[in-house]
């Protein structure tokens, strides 16, 4: 991943929406964000071939007492936490986020402040309009994995898996809020800003809330065998 513009992990947004990106500074209409790898490992942790190779790396459903289909607590959890970080592409195979990767914390809202172009190679993220200090980054999903537009085989049968996991991968229904602003990423007072009275002549540089989790910018591609997959299309 290459940064452009400094960002944040914020784990716990406003409106209980739990983990999302903020812009650290203001971020001009147009500009670059980001570019993101995706044959980094730490973008995607794996492609898989098809749906019936993804569907054979989840934990299956047993029979419990009653004779009803029922998963252990622990591995349901981690059924639906790979299945909120996939997507089928449009030739079927299934594209996993690294859980940890920043890319996958812009939460979706259907009018973005960010804009992804996905080409084979590289994933640019843009600013869509002004962004505000302290502004999360929000995109419209349906502009890129296309949940609640696409109608192939593929993602029907994806959101079939999805809802035998109770995981639902519909932006339009259940992803509607709007992107937070205001979140705090400098102190408002500054023990390094001028006392009433006190002439300086320097301009004192603002101090950041303390413990932001700033992301940082990381060159190094670190490969995996995903190439392999040759993906003509990731969305």
């Amino acid at each position: 991943m290459e940064l452009f513009q400094q960002i944040a992990i914020v784990d716990q947004l406003p409106q209980g929406k739990g983990r999302g990106l903020v812009a650290v500074d203001a971020i001009p209409h147009g500009t670059v964000i980001a570019k993101w790898y995706p044959y980094d490992r730490r973008v995607i942790a794996t492609v898989y071939a098809s749906m019936h190779d993804f569907t054979v790396s989840l934990p299956k459903s047993l029979p419990d007492d009653g004779g009803a289909a029922a998963v252990d607590p622990e591995q349901q959890q981690h059924a639906q936490r790979r299945l909120q970080h996939s997507w089928p592409t449009p030739d079927g195979k299934i594209v996993v986020l690294n859980e940890r990767t920043p890319f996958g914390m812009i939460n979706h809202y259907h009018t973005p402040n960010v804009l992804h172009t996905f080409q084979r190679a590289v994933w640019i993220t843009t600013a869509a309009r002004d962004l505000q200090i302290g502004e999360e980054l929000v995109y419209d999903y349906n502009l890129g994995s296309k949940y609640d537009i696409r109608t192939d085989p593929h993602m029907q049968e994806f959101h079939a898996v999805c809802a035998q996991y109770q995981v639902s991968k519909r932006p339009t229904r259940d992803m509607t809020l709007p992107s937070c602003t205001g979140i705090p990423v400098y102190e408002e007072e500054d023990e390094s800003r001028p006392r009433r009275g006190e002439v300086t002549t320097t301009t004192p540089t603002p101090r950041r809330v303390p413990n932001l989790r700033l992301v940082h910018s990381d060159r190094t591609i670190r490969n995996d065998n995903n190439a392999q997959h040759q993906i003509t299309s990731w969305v």
